[in-house]
């Protein structure tokens, strides 16, 4: 028996009731684990679309997220998460994103920032791995073990809009300590 990658899942944040569940991609901003799981290959499941003036003036966005390894007897050991794929196009969207874990872990909780704007202060130094090699360290995800994780989205000034950027987030481990 192995993990295998529907064993591992990816949660927005920002549930302040248990009984509601937070749905909208745009407010995983820390916080609680929502029960919405986040839609693999489906455009939008994180971030918005880059509108005109988000291009124009450049913008920078945060999105609080859970990774849980849902598998029902086995540890994922030495987890690390990476990016496989970085934005990009024939229209040079210049589009990065980077990742960071949540240092401040508590329960099901993450830190919460007040806007997609505004940096979380518990995340640590985020950066854009692209391989397991050299990919962002979460530890051992034990059955049902969660890692919160901050991802950044950065859109340099006099970038052209964009409705269908993307990037692949990965977590990798192994089954045997």
């Amino acid at each position: 028996m192995a993990i295998v990658s529907t064993d591992i899942k990816f949660w927005l944040t920002g549930v302040v009731v248990v009984d509601n569940p937070q749905t909208d991609p745009n407010a995983s901003l820390g916080g609680n684990r929502s029960s919405t799981e986040m839609v693999t290959g489906q455009l939008n499941n994180l971030f918005d679309d880059i509108s005109g003036a988000e291009a124009e003036s450049g913008d920078t966005e945060y999105r609080g997220i859970i990774i849980q390894n849902k598998h029902a007897s086995l540890t994922l050991y030495n987890a690390k998460a990476f990016l496989s794929v970085q934005p990009n196009g024939s229209r040079a969207t210049k589009e990065s994103i980077q990742i960071a874990t949540n240092t401040v872990w508590e329960g099901d909780c993450i830190d919460t920032i007040a806007t997609e704007n505004d940096a979380p202060d518990g995340a640590g130094a985020f950066s854009a791995p692209a391989t397991y090699a050299t990919g962002l360290a979460l530890g051992d995800l034990g059955p049902d073990g969660q890692m919160g994780l901050w991802i950044k989205r950065v859109v340099p000034a006099s970038t052209e809009a964009s409705a269908s950027a993307n990037f692949t987030l990965v977590v990798q481990g192994d089954t045997q300590a």
